[in-house]
């Protein structure tokens, strides 16, 4: 999907607050202003969040957990 969303869609999009999609905006989420209205691209909101992905310890443990079964099968 790709397009234009205002700050109230691009909230929708990710199922957050408006508050939230505003911060996000000062943290530095990339957008356009066009006659006063905030426009932000669908591929902007998924390379901001892509960028702040965290794995948990338990993902890493995961990890490492298949990678020394698959040495041992």
């Amino acid at each position: 999907m790709e397009g234009w969303l205002s700050v109230r869609k691009a909230a929708e999009y990710c199922s957050v607050s408006v508050r939230t999609m505003r911060e996000w905006l000062k943290q530095g989420l990339r957008h356009t202003v066009v006659r006063r209205k905030v426009l932000i691209r669908v591929s902007w909101v998924d390379d901001f969040l892509t960028q702040r992905e965290r794995r948990t310890d338990y993902t890493k443990a995961r990890m490492i957990t298949e990678e020394i079964l698959k040495d041992v099968a």
